[in-house]
């Protein structure tokens, strides 16, 4: 099923502008005119929790890579 498909009197654009070297892939998804529709509500909820996951997997990373960097000063540096 397709957006344009559900949509009544509103106009659907969509575009890219792809980077040559770019490592990363954005979407924006602008609704207007819209309100109280569960399948978004359920899309930012989808959204909340994944920056949750983020958020918790980063810390994560951060507190193992400080662990593994941490020598308590018995071994000295190469330089």
């Amino acid at each position: 099923m397709r957006i344009e498909d559900l949509k009544r009197g509103k106009e659907v654009r969509g575009g890219d502008f792809p980077l040559v070297k770019g490592q990363h892939v954005a979407t924006v998804v602008l609704f207007s005119g819209v309100s109280d529709i569960p399948r978004i509500k359920e899309l930012q909820d989808t959204g909340a929790e994944a920056q949750e996951v983020i958020k918790e997997v980063t810390t994560e990373k951060e507190k193992d890579y400080k662990e593994l960097m941490d020598t308590n000063d018995n071994i000295k540096p190469l330089f």
